[in-house]
């Protein structure tokens, strides 16, 4: 059952008041303190892509800036989900937007690619996503219908995001609900997968595309503790997925225990 909670319109802005209240208080020296406190005592990753001067390199980035420290996370790992349903009423809205989100295993762990082809097929790949085909073309629900898989270094969320009219809430909860349940319970064919494995590479390609590309990737790969070209692993693994894997993840995961947060006028 869930457990529901209402905020009103006043409510839900506060935090970004305060904000804009205080920013004006904050001073130059201010910002060169909290840089100074970054760079002074933190954990450093350079990734650098393309014909590089390395001589440069250590003349501008290896002389004034301290060596990186080893970093002890405070942060715990999350603790299970429970099932929330959260309704914020913004009066000035015009549509209501929903979310519903489970949390599920982050970048490296096994079922990583797992849940990456999971993402494309449900709602990541645009036009021939499913829950565009449903919810939008079929249905005309909406004009956006998405899903995310958003990966942190403890813990990652999988949501499902769609904007409607607020007459349509419930139908698109239920639309949520009947297309998860057919990921659950239907083998995807080796097509679909096919798609899906073929779009998620194409897409991995597109970002990586300039050299400034590449090296956030890269960098982004050795933060969350992986090798320089865990892309290539991540390629490997994606071409070993099959419908019983991303059938077993979808069950194990997109339980009853999720949270849903809806905003309305």
């Amino acid at each position: 059952m869930f457990t529901k909670t209402i905020y009103k319109n006043h409510f839900y802005g506060n935090s970004y008041t305060k904000i804009l209240e205080e920013i004006d208080n904050v001073t130059k020296e201010d910002v060169i303190a909290s840089y100074r406190e970054i760079l002074n005592n933190s954990q450093k990753t350079a990734a650098i892509a393309g014909d590089v001067d390395f001589d440069l390199i250590d003349k501008y980035l290896g002389q004034d800036i301290p060596e990186a420290k080893e970093a002890v996370s405070l942060i715990p790992i999350p603790q299970p989900l429970e099932q929330e349903y959260t309704e914020i009423i913004k009066e000035d809205a015009n549509q209501a937007q929903i979310l519903q989100g489970w949390r599920v295993p982050t970048i490296g762990e096994d079922e990583y690619p797992v849940i990456m082809l999971l993402n494309i097929i449900l709602g990541a790949s645009g036009l021939s996503s499913r829950l565009f085909l449903e919810l939008r073309e079929k249905k005309g629900l909406a004009y956006t219908v998405r899903t995310a898989y958003e990966t942190h270094k403890k813990s990652a969320v999988f949501s499902i995001y769609i904007g409607t009219e607020p007459s349509n809430i419930q139908t698109s909860i239920d639309g949520f609900k009947e297309e998860i349940e057919k990921i659950k319970t239907i083998p995807v064919s080796e097509e679909e997968l096919k798609n899906a494995v073929n779009n998620l590479i194409g897409k991995q390609q597109y970002v990586t595309e300039t050299n400034g590309q590449q090296a956030n990737m890269m960098a982004y790969y050795s933060i969350m503790g992986k090798p320089f070209d865990y892309q290539a692993e991540i390629i490997e693994k994606l071409h070993k997925v099959t419908p019983k894997d991303l059938q077993d993840c979808a069950n194990k995961y997109f339980t009853d225990d999720y949270i849903l947060s809806v905003i309305k006028p």
